[in-house]
């Protein structure tokens, strides 16, 4: 996981320091959410407890962004900064999500699979 945390911290400051090609940066931030999902789903932790697990990689990330230095501190420069930061998170929270559709693994990290859903149908009849 701590892989995960430094890849986003890359992306991140790639996104924000104008490295790199935007579009394929934002890509590389799904990709990495994708990972991270299908890594924690395979690990069997819910939906809530990989987002939770997100949250504070985020946090931290952003906490580190106030401490970065910057030739322009103005309000409009941090909101810009702010903005970037969010534009990759959010596509690393949409890459986890698509990967525990992908995986069935549901809120609880039980499978959710149609077999299960139809087995939980059959026996509300």
């Amino acid at each position: 996981m701590r892989l995960f945390g430094y890849r986003l911290l890359t992306l991140a400051a790639d996104y924000v320091g104008g490295h790199g090609h935007k579009p394929e940066l934002l890509a590389s931030a799904r990709l990495v959410g994708e990972e991270y999902g299908t890594e924690t789903a395979r690990l069997r932790l819910s939906l809530e407890e990989a987002t939770q697990a997100f949250i504070f990689f985020r946090n931290s990330l952003v906490e580190g962004l106030q401490g970065a230095k910057s030739s322009d501190n103005s309000p409009s420069a941090v909101y810009r900064k702010w903005q970037q930061v969010n534009a990759v998170t959010d596509e690393v929270l949409n890459g986890i999500i698509r990967a525990y559709q992908k995986t069935n693994v549901g809120v609880a990290g039980e499978p959710t699979g149609e077999a299960e859903q139809f087995a939980l149908l059959r026996t509300l009849e």
